[in-house]
Parts: C-alpha cells; structure tokens; sequence
C-alpha cells in the first residue's frame, strides 16, 4: 500500500467510526460556510458588507447553505471516501 492511501485509510477509519451523521454535522457547517462566502463576496462591488453579510437574507442563505453541506455535500463525499476506502483495501486484499 502507498504511503498516501495509508494516510487516506487511516484517517477514513477514524472519521467513518462516528458515523455518517457526525462526518456531517462536522464537516458539512464548514462547507457551507465556505461557499457562502465565496458566492457573496461577487457582490460587494454592487452593494455593501453590511447588506451582503450582515442582513436578514444573508442570515436565512447561510443557514441554508450549511444545511445544504450538511445534508448534500457531506452524504456525497461521504459515498466517495467510502468507495475510495474499499478500493484501497481491495487493492491491498489482491497484493
């Protein structure tokens, strides 16, 4: 097995026994966050930081954006991380 897939499965291992709820409620908020700022930040040459960040729609889109990498993002990386994993230890099942 390769330095890098043994890295990969032993963090997969530990992340994957908390669950696929934990994984999310873990990794989705920050995702969500991420992309709301990346998507508002276009905006401030049309309107200002308060009104972009501060306001009641920004407070409503970023609560859905992290609902969102709660429940879509994570539950698709989680699929990928685990089809990644048993290739992995498929691979090494056959070496």
């Amino acid at each position: 097995m390769h330095d890098q897939d043994r890295k990969f499965v032993d963090r997969w291992e530990r992340q994957r026994k908390g669950g696929r709820w934990i994984y999310g409620l873990t990794n989705g908020p920050l995702f969500g966050f991420v992309i709301f700022i990346i998507l508002n930040i276009w905006n401030l040459s049309d309107q200002s930081f308060s009104e972009i960040f501060l306001s009641a729609q920004a407070f409503n889109q970023l609560i859905s954006m992290i609902l969102g990498g709660i429940l879509g993002f994570s539950l698709i990386a989680w699929g990928m991380n685990e089809r990644t994993y048993e290739k992995i230890m498929e691979r090494k099942k056959n070496e």
